[in-house]
This record gives C-alpha cells, structure tokens and sequence, in this order.
C-alpha cells in the first residue's frame, strides 16, 4: 500500500515538474519573441534615418558598410517571421554592434561639417557688426539727407537692409552654436559611456548600443538644426538675390519663390547645397535629377503641322 502511494507520489511529482519545465519553456520563447521584436523596431528606426547622411556625405566604405548592415538586418527580419526568435535577435543585436560603430563615425562627420559651416559664418558676422554697427560712416551715410540729383549715391542701397537684418542674424548664429554645443556634449556623453563592471566573459548590456545610437542619431538631428540656423543667415545676408529664380527658373514647377528648395536657392552658397537639402533630410542627388533638372528629360519635339493631314 505504501509503494503504491509513493508511485503515486512520484508520479504526480513528475507530472508538476513537467508543467513547469513547460511554463519556463513558454516563459523563455515569449522572451525571446519580445526581445527580437524590440531589436527589429529598433533597427528598423536607425537604418532609415541612417539612409539620407549616408546617400548625401558617405564615403564608398560607409556605404558598403551601411549596404551590408541593411542585408543583416533583412536576415534577422525573416527570422523573425519564421518564428526564429533567438537566431533573430542575434542577428539584430549584431547588426545593431555595426551601426554603433557607423553611427559613430558619421556623428563625428556632421559635427566637422556643422562646425566649418558655422565658424564661416561667424566670419561673415564679425564683417557686417564692423560694417553697419550704429557708429559707422556707412550707416552715418544711410541716415543722412542727400541732395538729389546734386549728391550720388557713395552706397549701395540694396545693402541697407543689413542695418537692421544682422540681429536676426546674430541671434541665428548663437542658436547654431548652441545647438553645436548640446551636439557635441550628446556625442562625448554617448562615446566615453562607463559601461558596467561586467565580469570577464559576460556580455555587455545591449540596453546600452541602443542608448548610442540614440544619442548618435540626436547629434545628427541637432546638427542638421545648427545648419538651419547658418543657412537662415545666408539667406538674411543675400536677402536681394533671391529674384534672380524669377528668370532662372522659369518654367520649372519646383522653384516656389514662397517655400524655395535649396537647390534652387542662390542666397546659400553652392558649396553647402548638399548640407541644405540634408538638413530637409533630402537626397540632394534626387534633388538636382528630379527638381533642378526635372529629371533630365528632354523637351517633347515638336510635330510638324505641315505634315499632318487636314481636318474637316
């Protein structure tokens, strides 16, 4: 009779111990779907925003090392639909190691371009407070009655509005620096990261890949914002060229005077076009092809009346 009880003993302590080893199973794949899951929308969010920086500045390295990335990430991806949550989340998290590194290299890129762009601005600035500051002869020249036809003209007028322009302007360029400055503090924040003292052999948190790349990407964000501001003030400085796109661009359906691509606008230097379309988080390639060139088509040719038949 006892055995029988003890049977039944181990046969019910098998049947709970089978349970729970179900339970951790279950427990353990719903772990792992969430944890894949969590990789693909992350990585999904910094590979697109990372697509326009690396067509606008990426060298041929990058791009290849951004290409590669894509295609790991497709791997985990269609792991992922399979039901293949741990070989999914492996690849994601690897792909994620990858665009940290990328991320890091291209933070670094806007930060030297943002930075030259401001600092010749800067430049610009210093030039136009020397020129129109209250003091000057210049504005001396502008506040003072003349004697027309009697008395020329010893200025250019179409440069009067820089008396009262270059405050806009001053104040542009200090929230361009500002901006620069949080850049830069996010990005040292994110490289020099005091990881956990992890016991040799164990791996590094991933939480902490992520935080990177999200710290990488708002360096990115915040630089394009610093441009804005630079190219406000070109835009304030050269406030009289703009009437030039009435003739230029005649004809073209993109060029609207009211919301001016910069492609199309000649108050921003040539040399920082790509920056200005980037900054609109624009390929300026697509931009030149598509707007400017309206797609490189040519004009339909013309049919030939004469050798038409004639109508009723």
């Amino acid at each position: 009779m006892k055995f029988i009880q003890f049977k039944s003993y181990l046969t019910g302590l098998a049947a709970v111990l089978g349970l729970m080893a179900l339970n951790a199973t279950s427990v353990y794949a719903v772990s792992a779907a969430e944890k894949a899951k969590e990789k693909v929308i992350e990585n999904r969010q910094y590979i697109y925003a990372l697509e326009i920086p690396i067509k606008n500045f990426g060298t041929p390295e990058q791009k290849n090392d951004f290409n590669a990335m894509k295609d790991q990430y497709m791997v985990g991806l269609g792991y992922f639909f399979e039901g293949n949550y741990v070989n999914s989340y492996k690849e994601l998290l690897e792909t994620q190691k990858k665009l940290d590194k990328l991320y890091e290299k291209v933070s670094m890129d806007y930060l030297e371009r943002t930075t030259k762009i401001l600092q010749e601005m800067v430049k610009s600035i210093v030039e136009i407070d020397i020129e129109y500051n209250k003091e000057s002869d210049l504005v001396r020249q502008y506040t003072t009655d003349r004697q027309a036809p009697k008395e020329k003209v010893s200025y250019d007028p179409k440069n009067f509005h820089l008396t009262y322009d270059k405050k806009v302007i001053s104040r542009n360029m200090a929230m361009g620096f500002s901006r620069l400055g949080e850049a830069k503090k996010i990005r040292q924040e994110a490289v020099t990261i005091e990881e956990k003292k992890y016991e040799e052999g164990q791996v590094v948190d991933p939480a902490i890949y992520n935080y990177r790349l999200a710290s990488y990407l708002s360096v990115i964000e915040l630089c394009r914002d610093a441009k804005k501001n630079a190219f406000l003030a070109y835009q304030l400085i050269n406030r009289n060229d703009i009437y030039t796109i009435q003739t230029e661009f005649r004809g073209n359906r993109f060029a609207k005077e009211s919301n001016l691509l910069p492609v199309f606008d000649p108050r921003i230097p040539e040399t920082y076009k790509v920056d200005a379309s980037d900054a609109l988080n624009l390929v300026h390639e697509d931009e030149l092809k598509i707007k400017l060139n309206q797609g490189d088509k040519k004009p339909a040719a013309k049919t030939n009346t004469q050798d038409q038949p004639a109508t009723k």
